[in-house]
């Protein structure tokens, strides 16, 4: 059999970023809110991503003594986020600083602390990189 197509030139590169206002909390200096940057995820950033969440919730567990069920799926989106977000840099000390976090989660919850702004940004994010959804491009 031919394994031609399989040859890495010949793989369709998909839309690897999207940009997205995430809060309105954030504008420019005209008042418009700030469009945030976000970056699609791969395989090997999912095998990190779900390790990290079952650590954190693991801990958390600990800490409450409860059951983790809907708590890991809202980590495991909010790790997720902070993966891909590209702008802001979440790892920014100066940034972090300014809120009185410590990493780039727990500033990532205090810039998005509105529960109807996460929502829609996870929706988004689904919305974007959909495995239904056929966008090939450069970037």
């Amino acid at each position: 059999m031919d394994n031609t197509p399989f040859l890495k030139e010949n793989k369709k590169k998909y839309v690897n970023v999207f940009y997205f206002s995430a809060s309105s909390a954030f504008v420019d200096d005209k008042g418009n809110p700030i469009e945030w940057k976000f970056r699609r995820l791969y395989t090997t950033d999912e095998r990190e991503l779900c390790k990290l969440t079952n650590e954190k919730a693991l801990s958390l567990v600990d800490i409450l003594g409860g059951a983790k069920t809907m708590h890991d799926q809202l980590l495991y989106m909010r790790n997720k986020l902070v993966m891909a977000c590209i702008y802001p840099d979440l790892t920014d000390r100066e940034l972090q600083k300014s809120y009185g976090v410590d990493d780039e989660y727990e500033l990532f919850d205090q810039l998005l602390n509105d529960p109807e702004e996460f929502s829609k940004l996870v929706l988004k994010y689904n919305e974007e990189f959909s495995s239904k959804k056929e966008w090939f491009g450069n970037e």
